[in-house]
């Protein structure tokens, strides 16, 4: 079994985390693992990581099928993380963008409808941190505060692993994606079966930030107006980069203010570069949403509730 071509890419669908996130087409070709051709359907297999060639955890194949070329090819499997949940032995240096010079996170404290709920939410990028301090129209210079978060002992939820779906159940828990009565009905399903449901159990929480541009993208999904196989490319557009949201006491007995590495930022240097990132991503988004060829409309939000069931 070689590495597929180039021109095989089409064959494959890549997804992660048990199958909730979705490559497709030349994207495959961007990940780190050479997918063996498959000319015929076979049954569930295991890839050694030796032969996904650099994965660092097996690669589970489940039985899907699509005509391509006339012909019938396996197209999906699923990447397992090793490391789900388990303690991180590292200590981040993360920044944490606010309009206050003064700052002192305390558990409990946050509010409910930001996207993993309440906590303490940090990013590892001090630009990124600078820009969310000045975010919002009109709004003052703000303050970037440093901390250094010991891993050690703590269980991490990072919802790259977990697949594009878990994060946006994530998100449904916390945020109203639409107001519609069929959403309304939907929205439940979807997180009884996509949601991590002890997520509150884990010390840090690791996902994208769902800033205006990647809110936008999840409203178009559960509207079915995005193919589920495209949104873990969308949300790489923007580079925003990753939040983490400090949640239990013991995260943040974990965390270590740097009060002398505290930054003025000013709200003229910044605010203009948020949203230049924010407008050019959500561009490039409605115009990859219009491409039939990228957004093809064949796997949408009322689909994935129904997959697999009997």
């Amino acid at each position: 079994m070689g590495a597929p071509a180039e021109q095989d890419c089409l064959a494959y669908s890549v997804s992660l985390g048990g199958g909730r996130a979705e490559y497709s087409g030349a994207m495959v070709s961007r990940m780190p693992l050479r997918i063996p051709r498959l000319r015929r359907p076979t049954p569930s297999a295991i890839l050694s990581p030796s032969a996904a060639h650099g994965a660092r955890h097996p690669v589970t194949l489940r039985r899907t099928t699509r005509t391509i070329n006339n012909e019938q090819t396996t197209t999906s499997f699923s990447l397992q993380s090793g490391h789900r949940g388990k303690p991180h032995k590292m200590k981040m240096r993360l920044y944490h963008g606010s309009q206050s010079e003064t700052v002192e996170p305390q558990f409990g404290l946050g509010l409910d409808y930001h996207d993993f709920g309440k906590g303490f939410y940090l990013t590892s990028d001090p630009e990124l941190a600078r820009e969310w301090s000045v975010y919002r129209p009109k709004s003052n210079d703000g303050w970037v505060h440093a901390y250094d978060l010991d891993m050690d002992g703590l269980r991490a939820l990072d919802f790259r692993d977990r697949g594009v779906f878990a994060w946006i159940a994530e998100l449904m828990k916390h945020r109203d994606a639409d107001e519609s009565a069929a959403y309304r009905r939907r929205a439940p399903m979807f997180i009884e079966k996509y949601g991590v449901s002890d997520a509150d159990k884990y010390d840090v929480q690791v996902g994208w930030r769902a800033n205006a541009s990647y809110f936008y993208i999840v409203k178009a999904f559960v509207r079915d107006e995005v193919d589920a196989d495209c949104m873990e490319d969308l949300l790489k557009l923007g580079d925003f980069g990753l939040q983490y949201a400090v949640k239990t006491q013991k995260a943040y007995a974990n965390l270590r203010p740097l009060p002398t590495l505290k930054q003025l930022v000013k709200f003229d240097a910044h605010h203009a570069a948020y949203e230049n990132r924010d407008a050019a991503a959500r561009e490039r988004m409605r115009e990859l949403i219009a491409d039939p060829g990228f957004n093809r409309l064949e796997r949408l939000f009322s689909d994935v509730i129904r997959e697999d069931e009997p």
